[in-house]
């Protein structure tokens, strides 16, 4: 006999309902769709919130990494969000990269204090001895990394993600960078770091970056936007920071040696 028109389309919807989507619950192991992830993914990067499987792939907003509804808002007419397994979010994130100097100002005699002195040399030019102090070590440069990844995030107000901020090389007093801001100021030392930015978002409507508006935007957040915030907070994260009085930034191409 078969089945009445209304069963019909109440088997249909559920048959297809279930073939795109898992809704997670409450529940102490997940169980997971593998139709949107990729295959080396980590699984808990793809819970997103939404009322269903559509509202959580189209606006990727509400991440919830545990897998419980409990970490998702409401709707704004109260009505409860689930947490949505396989949302196909973490697929569409996009990378975006920035390559640049960073100079970090210093009191050179508080700074040579606080990281010890490395060297003395003969300046060729003057005939003056030339003070030099410490590099940063793995501590000092986690610390400097850690520091500006949540400055930057702060700043962008959750636009964009952190991915990563990576110290590639450093060097006081690099001539060529000094020369950009008006030479070198003897009452103070510049640590000159490159530093590779990486941040990731997912394009959603009018949302989207290149690598040169992520750099442009990395350069105006140093340079203007409130660069004494981040001097105060890094001034405290480590004693070899204790003496910073600035920080700045240009283009890894704008450095000529």
């Amino acid at each position: 006999m078969p089945l009445p028109r209304i069963a019909t389309r109440l088997f249909t919807l559920a048959t297809a309902l279930l073939s795109r989507t898992i809704i997670v619950t409450n529940k102490s192991v997940p169980v997971f769709s593998d139709a949107q992830l990729l295959p080396n993914d980590p699984e808990h990067e793809d819970f997103y919130c939404g009322w269903d499987w559509e509202e959580a792939n189209q606006d990727c907003e509400y991440p919830c990494p545990s897998g419980l509804d409990d970490e998702c808002p409401p709707l704004s007419n109260g009505r409860p969000r689930r947490c949505i397994a396989a949302a196909g979010c973490f697929a569409r994130f996009k990378k975006v990269y920035w390559t640049g100097v960073i100079s970090l100002s210093f009191d050179r005699a508080a700074h040579l204090s606080n990281s010890a002195v490395a060297s003395v040399e003969m300046d060729a030019e003057s005939g003056s001895f030339i003070t030099n102090a410490n590099l940063m070590e793995d501590e000092e440069m986690e610390a400097f990394e850690s520091s500006f990844a949540k400055y930057l995030f702060g700043a962008f107000e959750e636009e964009i993600e952190i991915d990563s901020v990576r110290v590639q090389e450093q060097q006081y007093d690099r001539p060529c960078v000094a020369a950009a801001y008006g030479g070198i100021d003897p009452t103070s030392t510049s640590l000159d770091m490159m530093v590779r930015v990486v941040g990731e978002f997912i394009p959603i409507g009018d949302k989207d970056f290149t690598d040169d508006e992520f750099g442009d935007e990395v350069l105006k957040l140093i340079n203007y936007f409130d660069p004494e915030s981040f001097v105060e907070a890094i001034k405290n994260e480590h004693v070899y920071f204790g003496a910073t009085i600035g920080i700045s930034a240009i283009e890894a191409d704008n450095v000529v040696e």
